[in-house]
Formats: structure tokens, C-alpha cells, sequence
């Protein structure tokens, strides 16, 4: 109780600035400065797993048909931004394996732009060092998410608030058809031994109803920033006994992960507005590796394209979630894990 009150509070006190992603972020930093006043215990399987749960849902909710209708007049574009996402994971994992000698898997998930929940998600099942990944995703989040618009703002280029427009929630009904359907979906992907079984189980099966047209309203705000929250508190407490001193030594393999990742995507960026004709701005915006919902409505604010930033988005972020398991799956070889020599130990 003590972990989920610090995780909520701040959630609520970051709900009140412009940082992005309030609660995630926000309940990850209550959670870690609660530890270092006084020590928490671990918030156990149960409690990750039913977070997971809710992130899943409410991230697979965020499809809709028109998204994916969008994806069919942007395959060029698309296909360089993924270019450019497989380029950055490769660069930044071979100098923090080269340089920093990290453990291969912790440099792919650090090294991995956006997505940070399933980043989380996944690094939480291979057993992965959470601080490591995470300090390095939170450098590249707050750079990229809370620089890039305070820049944007200081210099005048946004214009006046766009008013969004909030789609009804779901009913009770809806909810319980789409909780009951998450769960066979985890029970279905943790037999087939997919990492991280209850979120990505969840999404892939929300992701399905809304994305056709099944489910047509939103995810309860409320249940997903639950799940925000919740998720935030299990990475919160991943960072207790951390010192100066770890951050220290993890913050120089953030700073050359994170040049890479701009260089990367500024300059497919820029590939992307010669090849397609896309103007500058929406190509920047676009490629940038930032979150979803900031760069969705720094576009609003902006008068350019959200349909186009939006969908390029929520494909990096589609794709990591769906392929990311998948290659560790299939091909645990290439993130160094070593699945046969595990399950002869274990049998």
C-alpha cells in the first residue's frame, strides 16, 4: 500500500505539468524516491501481472480502424521508419555491448526507441537488469518527450490549444467482454512461452476488437491509468538500493545510446521528406522516437498532419510490441539468451 501511494502521488503530481506520460513516469519516480526514504518490499508476481494486464489492454484499445486504414497510404514513409527503428536498435546495441559490455538483451531493450512499457514488460521476463534499460529509456523519454515541445514552446512555433475530442468510454458490459477476453489471450501466449504472456496477450487481443470495428469506444481512463500506475510502482521499486554512483557509471551509456538514436531518426527523417515529399516538420515529428500521445498532440498544437504522425507512431510502436516478442521467441539466439541450456538446467 505504501509503494501504490507513493506511485500514485506521483502520477497526480506530475498530471499537473507538461511532462508526458504523467503517470507512468510519475508513479516510477514515487515508487524509486519512496524506497530511498524508507525501504519497500517487492510488489510480487500477482501485482505485475495484473498491471501488465490493464497496460496491455488499454495500449491494445488505442487501434482503430481508420489507423490502420492509414497505414495503407504511407507505405514508403513506413517502410523508412522501420528502417530506421532495426538501424537505431542495431547501432546503440553494438556500443553498449562493445563499449559498455553490457549483457546483449539488456542493450537491445535499452536501445529499443519508445514502447517503454513493453520494453518493461519484456526486460521483467528475461530477468534483465530493470535499472540499466530504464535510465537509458528515461534519458531518451525526457530529451525527446519533454524537451522537444519545451523547445517548441520557447521558441514560439506552437500555436493556440487544439480542444481534443474525448470518445465515450466503454460500458461495463464492454469492459468485462474485453477483461474476460485478455486473460484467455495471457493464459494463451504464456503456453506458448511468449515473453511477457500478460501484456502481450492483452494488447494483441484488444488491438483485434478495436482495430475492427468490434469495440468502438475507448478504454475506461480510469482502469488505464490504473495500469500506468501500477506498472510505474513495479518499476519503481526495481530502482531501490540504486546510488549515485550506479547512475553514474549507466548515464554515459545513456547519453551514446541517445545520440544514436537522434542521428538515426533525424536522418531517415530527412530521407523520408526527399523520397516522399513530406514536409519537414511532420517527417521530424513523425520519426522522432517519443511517445505516442505527445506526439499526437504536438501536432495538433502544431497545425500539421495528426492522421500521418499519429499513424507512424503507433506503428513503431505496434511493431516493436508485436515483433520484439517474437524475434525473443523464435530467435532468443540473437539477443545472446540461452533458452535450451535454461530448460535442460531446469528439467
Amino acid at each position: 500500500m505504501v509503494t501504490l501511494a507513493a506511485a500514485l502521488a506521483g502520477g497526480v503530481f506530475l498530471a499537473f505539468t507538461p511532462v508526458p506520460a504523467p503517470w507512468l513516469t510519475g508513479a516510477m519516480l514515487g515508487a524509486a524516491g519512496a524506497g530511498i526514504w524508507r525501504p519497500l518490499k517487492d510488489v510480487g508476481p500477482t501485482f505485475r501481472d495484473l498491471a501488465f494486464l490493464l497496460g496491455g489492454l488499454s495500449l491494445g484499445c488505442a487501434v482503430r480502424p481508420e489507423t490502420l486504414r492509414a497505414f495503407a497510404h504511407y507505405p514508403l514513409s513506413l517502410a523508412i521508419l522501420a528502417i530506421g527503428v532495426v538501424l537505431t536498435i542495431v547501432l546503440s546495441t553494438y556500443a553498449l555491448t562493445r563499449v559498455f559490455r553490457w549483457r546483449r538483451v539488456e542493450a537491445v531493450l535499452a536501445s529499443t526507441p519508445g514502447a517503454l512499457s513493453t520494453v518493461v514488460a519484456i526486460a521483467s521476463s528475461e530477468n534483465c537488469d530493470l535499472r540499466r534499460v530504464v535510465v537509458v529509456q528515461m534519458v531518451r523519454l525526457f530529451v525527446i518527450i519533454a524537451c522537444l515541445p519545451s523547445v517548441m514552446i520557447g521558441s514560439g512555433m506552437l500555436m493556440a490549444d487544439v480542444p481534443l475530442v474525448v470518445a465515450s468510454p466503454m460500458t461495463a458490459l464492454e469492459t468485462a467482454e474485453i477483461f474476460a477476453i485478455g486473460l484467455i489471450a495471457a493464459f494463451v501466449a504464456m503456453r506458448l512461452r511468449f515473453p511477457s504472456p500478460w501484456f502481450l496477450g492483452p494488447m494483441v487481443a484488444a488491438g483485434s476488437l478495436t482495430g475492427s470495428g468490434l469495440i468502438t469506444d475507448v478504454f475506461p481512463p480510469a482502469l488505464a491509468i490504473a495500469g500506468f500506475v501500477m506498472i510505474g510502482a513495479y518499476m519503481g521499486v526495481r530502482f531501490h538500493g540504486l546510488k549515485a554512483r550506479d547512475i553514474f557509471n549507466i548515464f554515459p551509456a545513456a547519453l551514446v545510446s541517445l545520440a544514436i538514436t537522434l542521428v538515426t531518426a533525424f536522418s531517415l527523417a530527412f530521407i523520408a521528406h526527399w523520397v516522399a515529399r513530406i514536409p519537414t516538420a511532420e517527417a521530424l515529428i513523425a520519426f522522432a522516437p517519443g511517445g505516442l500521445e505527445a506526439m499526437a498532440i504536438l501536432a495538433f498544437a502544431l497545425h500539421l498532419d495528426p492522421v500521418f504522425i499519429g499513424a507512424h507512431h503507433l506503428a513503431r510502436f505496434l511493431g516493436i510490441g508485436l515483433g520484439l516478442p517474437l524475434v525473443i521467441r523464435f530467435w532468443p539466439r540473437l539477443f545472446g539468451i540461452q533458452r535450451d541450456v535454461d530448460d535442460a538446467q531446469m528439467r
